[in-house]
């Protein structure tokens, strides 16, 4: 059952990010196979909204490239489900990010 697994994954994600074992580091591990999980089950809510987080995670890291492949991969994502109404939300959040990290022809594009 790859939705059972998601969940598990994404609960190992939460136990290990923070204080936990491994950190952030070992949560991005099991946050990035929980998203291949709901992929699988055709969850793209749930797939998207982890990729966001760690989008987040990576931003706070001073990951810029891998917080950029984040946010492209949640846009992937809604297009390919056809979820274009939830696109809006992900772009000012990504756009929000690119100007943040002053890469403003990057924004422009986006």
């Amino acid at each position: 059952d790859p939705f059972g697994a998601g969940r598990a994954y994404e609960s190992a994600a939460g136990i290990c990010d923070g204080s936990g074992p491994g950190g952030p580091a070992a949560a991005m591990l099991h946050w990035e196979k929980a998203v291949h999980c709901f992929r699988l089950a055709g969850k793209a809510d749930v797939a998207a909204k982890l990729l966001l987080k760690v989008a987040g995670v990576r931003e706070k890291q001073g990951d810029v490239d891998g917080a950029k492949s984040a946010y492209e991969e949640t846009i992937n994502v809604f297009e390919q489900e056809e979820k274009d109404y939830e696109l809006g939300d992900v772009y000012k959040t990504y756009i929000g990010f690119l100007i943040r990290r002053e890469a403003l022809e990057d924004a422009l594009k986006a």
